[in-house]
């Protein structure tokens, strides 16, 4: 039901993309057409948005459907709290031909998320995702103060979390820098990018 869903997700932001940039090429030809070009440049500017950059991104460099159609519905679920779920992929993500696997990251990814939604804080939350030597690498960044921090830990050191890691061949690290906290999460990943 989870891969129909994201899948379903992901195929439909893709095609509603198709059609949106469509519909910007004909507005970009008529104005260039009228030699209307600050207002081409008002335009251009409006359409490389933040949001539109991230869903170029997930379309381009994440190749698994699943996880793509999963974290363009979480940037959904944030904002439904008002919290910025700011997503920014690092590199290609191949698709992961493993099933059982790809559930297991997803549901790793639906707990941590579910997590910093209860543990209400700043009203911003970044992740960089990247994939090294056959390791998927979630980095979430976070301004929130010590004590929210600490809640956060200690509910990813429960016993429910660690088996979840398990599943998924992976670990958790916390890098404490000065003005903000960064849960770094890393995951076996074997990709095919066929």
């Amino acid at each position: 039901m989870d891969q129909l869903e994201n899948t379903t997700s992901y195929a439909s932001t893709l095609q509603n993309k198709s059609h949106e940039f469509m519909n910007k090429l004909h507005v970009i030809y008529g104005l260039v057409d009228l030699e209307a070009y600050i207002q081409l440049k008002i335009y251009l500017n409006d359409i490389l948005a933040p949001e539109e950059m991230f869903t170029n991104s997930i379309s381009i460099l994440v190749k698994n459907p699943m996880i793509a159609g999963f974290l363009v519905g979480e940037r959904e679920t944030f904002s439904n709290y008002n919290i910025s779920l700011q997503i920014e992929v690092a590199s290609e993500l191949p698709n992961n031909l493993n099933y059982e696997k790809t559930i297991a990251i997803v549901n790793l990814y639906r707990y941590i998320h579910h997590v910093f939604i209860e543990e209400q804080g700043p009203q911003e939350l970044a992740v960089i995702i990247s994939c090294e030597k056959e390791q998927l690498i979630s980095k979430y960044k976070t301004k929130r103060n010590k004590e929210e921090c600490q809640k956060i830990i200690s509910i990813f050191k429960g016993n429910y979390f660690k088996e979840l890691l398990k599943a998924t061949e992976g670990s958790f690290f916390i890098d404490k820098k000065p003005t903000e906290m960064i849960f770094i999460f890393k995951i076996k990943y074997e990709g095919d990018l066929l």
